[in-house]
């Protein structure tokens, strides 16, 4: 019989967790961590996999791990930054964020949580501006309009949260998340123009 090596393990996993088997998916891991302590792939893998399982402390750790191998893994920082927003640490995502796109100012999705970490604690025009970084990448994602034009909402610039609610419609028509904000935000518009 042969002996598996820390790569079949790994791949093992990464096909488990692709079909949703976590908790197998963290044992392949855990084997083939067994056989290489220092296989950066299979702590990042671990990492993404406890998140999903809403670990979030354990996943930290494994991506620490993961960068204490490979601290240039722009990947890996972002994803610990994921994790810390789960626990509700923005500024700590934010700093893992910065190492991010340090390491790859093109990372869209990097820019993107980053702007997501900010808003939530109430630094919105900086979470624009993150926004816009993220725009230029990857003009076409919905997710990220929508998110610009939430941060607009909060600074109560109504008028310009339409246009981005508006373009993520236009991009995904069927994109209800963005059509119920863009209402909210068009009932806020009516009550401040009430009130004055």
């Amino acid at each position: 019989m042969l002996q598996r090596d820390a790569a079949d393990w790994h791949n093992e996993g990464i096909g488990l967790h692709s079909s949703g088997d976590y908790e197998k998916a963290i044992r392949c891991f855990d084997h083939a961590l067994e056989i290489d302590p220092g296989y950066a792939g299979a702590w990042y893998n671990k990492g993404l996999t406890l998140i999903r399982l809403s670990r979030y402390d354990e996943a930290v750790r494994c991506f620490d791990h993961a960068l204490k191998i490979d601290p240039d893994d722009a990947f890996s920082w972002s994803t610990r930054g994921l994790a810390f927003i789960r626990l509700n640490r923005y500024d700590e995502a934010v700093r893992c964020f910065d190492h991010a796109l340090e390491i790859d100012p093109g990372y869209a999705g990097a820019w993107f949580s980053k702007g997501f970490a900010l808003v939530e604690i109430g630094r919105c025009n900086e979470a624009i501006r993150c926004y816009d970084r993220a725009l230029e990448i990857d003009p076409d994602d919905p997710y990220i309009w929508l998110n610009k034009g939430y941060a607009l909402a909060e600074l109560t610039r109504y008028e310009d949260s339409f246009q981005c609610y508006d373009r993520a419609l236009e991009i995904d028509p069927g994109f209800s998340m963005a059509q119920s904000l863009k209402d909210l935000a068009y009932l806020h518009l009516m009550s401040s123009k009430r009130r004055s």
